[in-house]
């Protein structure tokens, strides 16, 4: 267990630095836009406005997911419990009054995801749907 938080960890910390060096990218790209001031424009409908903002925030996010992967390969080092998360056994345990449910009907279990999805294939098609309603 403390290989595959160690792993995590990992792999999260170097996801938050490739989002930090992605967002500085957008940032910096922003700031070097043009800001057509021979037109006259207000500052705040410059081109390079909502890249830069949103820039800013991806390495924002970057940072925190850097934090996480650190904290949870600290955590796994020094051998105590990682940060609970989606896939913690705390989680588990909240999942088990699910057992006390009535049986599925033969129409509702074809429909239903599977009980080691843990939601991750829901979440990908809202997110597909979402961007297919709104292209």
């Amino acid at each position: 267990m403390r290989a595959a938080a160690d792993r995590r960890g990992t792999v999260e910390a170097a996801l938050g630095a490739g989002w930090i060096a992605f967002g500085a990218a957008v940032a910096i790209a922003a700031w070097r836009m043009e800001r057509l001031q021979h037109l006259a424009i207000e500052p705040y409908s410059a081109p390079g406005v909502l890249p830069g903002v949103l820039g800013v925030a991806i390495v924002a996010f970057g940072i925190a997911l850097l934090v996480r992967g650190l904290r949870m390969r600290r955590a796994s080092d020094a051998g105590t419990a990682a940060p609970e998360g989606p896939g913690s056994k705390a989680a588990a345990a909240d999942t088990s009054a699910a057992a006390a449910l009535p049986p599925l009907s033969a129409a509702e279990s074809a429909t239903a995801l599977p009980a080691a999805d843990s939601g991750g294939l829901r979440r990908a098609v809202a997110a597909a749907a979402l961007c297919i309603v709104f292209a």
